[in-house]
């Protein structure tokens, strides 16, 4: 079977990262954790890849996304939702005062929609005009400019 890995805390930092900023950072972090200086590139990229299929690096990584996902969460708030967000802007705002809360209430104003200016003003009045089409219509002068626009037969 393949080799285990034992994990250095530079491959825990690497993919804690891969992680959180995702698998299009796995190659760099990678070779910063393993200073790897080679060029050649399948045999980085294999490596790479049993790095990544280890059995302790899937588990340190699991480890990682549950707790960002604890994070994500506070006080029953998930703060991967615009609701969780905004309650737990709320909730900050009530605990701070001065420029926090005012910063805190501008913020919470964008995410609620406040900051858009409030129009009453009636939108203008528009009209909608239909030409009814009659196909034997030759006559009129709307479809004599169709007719030559089209070069139809008259």
């Amino acid at each position: 079977m393949g080799m285990i890995y034992e994990l250095s805390p530079q491959d825990k930092i690497a993919l804690a990262a891969i992680e959180v900023l995702g698998k299009e950072f796995a190659l760099p972090a990678f070779l910063m954790a393993r200073n790897i200086k080679t060029k050649n590139d399948k045999s980085v990229k294999v490596l790479l890849s049993r790095w990544l299929s280890s059995p302790k690096a899937k588990e340190f990584r699991a480890e990682v996304r549950a707790k960002i996902t604890k994070v994500a969460t506070v006080e029953g708030n998930d703060l991967t939702t615009r609701e969780g967000v905004i309650s737990e802007l709320i909730t900050s705002v009530k605990e701070t005062s001065g420029k926090d809360a005012v910063s805190g209430l501008q913020t919470l104003a964008k995410l609620q929609g406040y900051d858009k200016p409030n129009d009453n003003r009636p939108e203008q009045e528009r009209r909608k005009y239909y030409l009814p089409y009659r196909s034997k219509c030759r006559g009129c002068a709307l479809m004599k400019v169709y007719m030559e626009i089209t070069d139809e037969p008259k």
